[in-house]
């Protein structure tokens, strides 16, 4: 009993090394952008485990595989933090781009201004507080399923 056991954890330990190694070659502690790609690492195990192997009802197996792929998605989009992008090009396309005034000093140094009208930085402005504002959302969600969800994702 006991060999067996052993075996088992040195053959799972093997599979998590090659599993796991590239991501925790980037781990770092100090922040969640190591936490973050393990989490998703892990809920894309599990989905493909549950399609693979899942004995609930096929209801309950769909709900448990669509929150967590729902999680991976939002914890995908925290990852790649381009909540501002769209925002900004649509702001961008309306204005279009500004001209530089080139200022030459006294001393034979040269300044350039960037000549954007007060509307321009007011809806730059806005772009960034609604790409705040979904992120905050996304966070918020996630959340929720995790309390509501994760217990249930493995059972």
């Amino acid at each position: 009993m006991i060999q067996a056991c052993s075996i088992n954890w040195v053959s799972w330990s093997i599979k998590n090394f090659f599993v796991w190694r590239k991501l925790i070659g980037k781990y770092r502690p100090w922040n969640i952008t190591s936490f973050l790609p393990m989490f998703l690492k892990h809920l894309d195990l599990y989905i493909a485990g549950e399609k693979r192997f899942g004995y609930a009802t096929e209801e309950c197996k769909n709900y448990k595989i669509s929150t967590a792929r729902e999680a991976a998605d939002i914890i995908q989009r925290l990852l790649d933090d381009d909540y501002a992008t769209g925002y900004r090009k649509a702001v961008e396309e309306k204005w279009g781009k500004f001209p530089y005034e080139k200022t030459t000093y006294a001393n034979g140094s040269t300044g350039f201004e960037h000549l954007v009208p007060e509307e321009y930085d007011k809806a730059m402005h806005e772009a960034y507080e609604r790409a705040i504002e979904d992120e905050t959302n996304d966070l918020k969600r996630l959340g929720e399923m995790i309390e509501k969800d994760m217990l249930s994702w493995w059972n």
